[in-house]
């Protein structure tokens, strides 16, 4: 589980150059790569959770445009 204050800090040292700024948002689901359409806040409904609030990220795999294989890693910020 990855907390957004962690989440932001790793995308903020990301996009400081001009490629990160422009890249594309995917998750890899299953060996899949699938393109993020939507990111919404949602409040928890059940009493006495630790999170207040969730952070959904939507995804589709039905591509724009469709990428090939990475060529390589810039790094990996979060494990």
């Amino acid at each position: 589980m990855i907390k957004a204050k962690v989440l932001a800090e790793a995308l903020n040292r990301m996009v400081t150059s001009e490629v990160g700024k422009e890249a594309r948002i995917q998750v890899k689901v299953n060996n899949q790569f699938l393109d993020i359409v939507s990111m919404q806040m949602l409040e928890n409904r059940l009493i006495g959770v630790r999170e207040t609030h969730r952070i959904v990220l939507e995804a589709s795999n039905t591509e724009t445009a469709p990428m090939g294989k990475p060529i390589r890693s810039k790094g990996k910020l979060i494990v």
